[in-house]
């Protein structure tokens, strides 16, 4: 996860998704220019090996944050060799731009239903906020409930008996289910 402003959110809570899909973006618009400089960095380079590589080279990298990380004074190499090296730092350069230029997608890790949603379009994310989850997604084809029955009601309970699932989340929608295990003795509260 990156810092910055969320520019696209697609799903909303109670929604299926699949794991892989899309559920939030963060304005990518620096890594973006990032992404072009390093292209044009590598067409330069290509270019530069087709010329004599007596032209004097000034190149200033900016991470995707917009600021200067590295200042590369490079005197366009003469042997072939050396315009080779400098294709090849171009092109390392534009697959670790292009890298970070994925962090700004925030993709669901599994498939399931999005039970919970804490952020919408225009909410600031920080890399490190650890106070909420921007999104809560739960397989609900794989989940387990340990619920609490009445001893009363225990009675009319048996291994292997179908029920019907309700949350407050997902009003509306009903989940089937099937009891696995009793346990042999209750618990005091």
């Amino acid at each position: 996860l990156v810092s910055g402003t969320i520019i696209e959110t697609p799903l909303n809570a109670g929604e299926q998704v699949r794991a892989g899909e899309l559920v939030y973006k963060i304005d990518d618009t620096n890594a973006q220019l990032a992404v072009q400089m390093a292209e044009n960095d590598v067409k330069r380079a290509k270019v530069d090996d087709s010329d004599s590589g007596s032209s004097q080279q000034l190149r200033i990298y900016a991470n995707a944050s917009g600021t200067i990380s590295d200042l590369n004074i490079s005197a366009g190499s003469s042997s072939k060799e050396g315009r080779e090296l400098d294709i090849a730092s171009c092109e390392l350069a534009l697959e670790q731009a292009n890298k970070e230029l994925e962090k700004y997608k925030i993709a669901a890790p599994i498939d399931g239903t999005i039970l919970v949603k804490n952020a919408k379009i225009g909410d600031n994310v920080n890399a490190n906020q650890t106070d909420k989850p921007l999104m809560v997604i739960a397989d609900m084809s794989k989940m387990k409930f340990n619920i609490e029955v009445d001893e009363l009601e225990i009675w009319n309970i048996e291994l292997g008996q179908t029920v019907v699932i309700t949350a407050n989340a997902l009003p509306g929608q009903t989940f089937s289910g099937e009891i696995t295990n009793i346990a042999g003795e209750g618990e005091k509260k």
